[in-house]
This record gives C-alpha cells, structure tokens and sequence, in this order.
C-alpha cells in the first residue's frame, strides 16, 4: 500500500497470448516500473474466471467481455485465418468460407474453452457442423497438426504459417475475438493492480 511501485500483481492469461501480448506488455511495464513484481498465470479461459472470483488473480488477459459483475478494456482485435496445409485444395484462395470446409478433417481447441466456444458460434451461424477429428488445449499445437497434414484449423492470424501452414481471412461475419484486461469490478484493486492496470490502458490498442 506504501509503495504500489513495488507491489506485487497477481495476473492470469490466456494461453495463446503467452510467446505475443504477455512479454510485450511485461516488457513495457518493467521499462516503467522495474521494481514490480508479478505473478502469472497461464491457464485457459475457463479456469481464469474462477481465480478472478476466487481472488488468485487480480487481473486477467482473456477473450471477451464477459459476463457478470466484470470490467473489461479491450486491448487488441485478432482476426480469424482458416489454415490449410501446404499444396491443400483450398491453398490458393484468398479468401475462405467455412462451407469450404464443411467435409475436411477439422482440428481445433477442446469444448470448455473460450476460443471453441467462439469457433462453434461461428459454425452455427454458417449452418456448418465440423467434422472434428483432433483436438487439443493449445492452439500452436493446432497449427502444427496442420502443418502436418492432419487436417484444418481456425486460428488467430499471428499463428499462420509457424508450421509451414497456409492461411487465408475469413469471409465471414464475427471472424475475429478481442482480447483485453479484464478484473472484478465489485471490488476494489490493490494499488499495485491499479498502476498495471491503468498503464495498460495508457498503452492500448495492441497492434
């Protein structure tokens, strides 16, 4: 409380934000002030929730808004890619529908999750029910088993071709999530929280 400088920060995030918006807000930060600690927490969206609740994390990097009594700053947009492997049918669009896809072995994150949640809306939306074959807590590693000819994925665009994989935009209404800093807007922060926090908000939008 004496010097929130020096505090402590307890911050949980999404794992596909942890090798991009992560080390780049914790670099900035640390440029500011080198004396804050903080303590992370890699976790899917799912479990994030709770430990907000719960008081295990302050803050969190997550999709969103969310429902109930949360606040939320968004901080970046990320368009969807479909990727396919390489020589694919579909490689040579420059843009895709998820009816391309309708019959393709489809490899994506869990049920649970908040990006599944995202991607199964958007099939409904599309009348498309996916044939998924593979899934897996990770979306790097969904790349990857693409990459390895396993079948297709929708992914954030930062993830195309870390694996040799080729991507196109979606033409698609809804075919983007938004990240953003999110915490428990009933209760109030410590102050260490609240320096993250607004200098967070001093630095977004995130390319």
């Amino acid at each position: 409380m004496l010097d929130p400088d020096a505090g402590t920060v307890r911050l949980a995030f999404l794992d596909s934000m942890a090798t991009s918006l992560v080390p780049r807000i914790l670099r900035d930060l640390r440029g500011r002030f080198p004396h804050l600690r903080i303590e992370l927490r890699q976790e899917p969206s799912h479990e994030i929730m709770p430990d907000l609740d719960s008081g295990v994390a302050e803050l969190a990097l997550n999709w969103g808004p969310q429902p109930g009594p949360y606040a939320w700053l968004p901080l970046q947009t990320q368009a969807l890619a479909l990727v396919v492997p390489p020589g694919h049918r579909l490689a040579g669009r420059r843009r895709a529908r998820l009816t391309d896809v309708a019959g393709e072995d489809f490899v994506t994150i869990p049920p649970g999750y908040g990006f599944r949640r995202l991607i199964d809306d958007l099939f409904a939306a599309a009348g498309v029910t996916p044939r998924v074959t593979l899934e897996i807590g990770d979306l790097a590693t969904v790349e990857s088993l693409v990459g390895a000819g396993l079948g297709v994925a929708l992914v954030p665009e930062r993830f195309v071709g870390a694996s040799g994989t080729v991507g196109m935009p979606l033409a698609t209404p809804g075919g983007e999530r938004v990240v953003g800093l999110t915490w428990r807007a009933d209760r109030r922060l410590t102050p260490a929280a609240e320096r993250f926090r607004d200098f967070v908000a001093e630095s977004a939008p995130y390319d």
